[in-house]
């Protein structure tokens, strides 16, 4: 007959609710906020953002030797590094087709052509007529960027160690990334 296991520490439930009630959204939040300042105030971004990097790592850190499923991140991990190189695959074919491209019709052709819309695009313009102004003009402002994405899929993939999602995170993370890659590849 196995023997059970023994039950791993668990860290008090008053510091699990608060984290998974919000806690991690207003993380990322703030982490946009505070990157946002760069262009606002540099003097206070450059003070802030050492701050919120190091209370992210002290929170995962701190989280980490409780975490429960360690095994099935180890069983997501080469599944994950598989994902990754399905996206830097489908980039590579991004980059190898607009090279191929405009090397066989001009950059003349390709900085003077328009982009296609997507669907989603469609929408957003549909609405600029329906939606208050305050609201198009925050849809349109340049507030979140590519490293602002990397950094929220970052956070993704540590919210199982805050129980805001049942883990294993590098599952979650490998799910968003092959999705990604399918988007980029074959545009849907």
């Amino acid at each position: 007959m196995p023997r059970p296991k023994a039950e791993r520490p668990v860290p008090p439930p008053a510091s699990r609710r608060s984290l998974a009630a919000g806690g991690l959204g207003l993380a990322a939040a703030a982490y946009v906020g505070v990157d946002y300042l760069s262009r606002a105030s540099p003097s206070l971004h450059g003070r802030l953002q050492p701050a919120i990097w190091a209370a992210l790592a002290l929170a995962t850190a701190a989280r980490a030797p409780f975490y429960r499923r360690w095994d099935a991140e180890i069983r997501a991990a080469p599944w994950f590094l598989a994902a990754m190189l399905l996206m830097l695959a489908a980039l590579l074919c991004e980059a190898i087709s607009v090279r191929f491209v405009s090397s066989v019709l001009g950059l003349r052709w390709h900085r003077s052509t328009a982009p296609l819309p997507d669907t989603g695009q469609w929408l957003l313009l549909a609405l600029n007529e329906r939606l208050p102004q305050t609201v198009v003009y925050l849809l349109r402002a340049h507030i979140i960027s590519l490293h602002h994405y990397l950094m929220l899929f970052i956070m993704l993939g540590f919210s199982a160690f805050f129980d805001c999602i049942k883990g294993p995170g590098l599952g979650i993370g490998t799910r968003k990334r092959t999705g990604d890659g399918y988007q980029w590849e074959y545009g849907f």
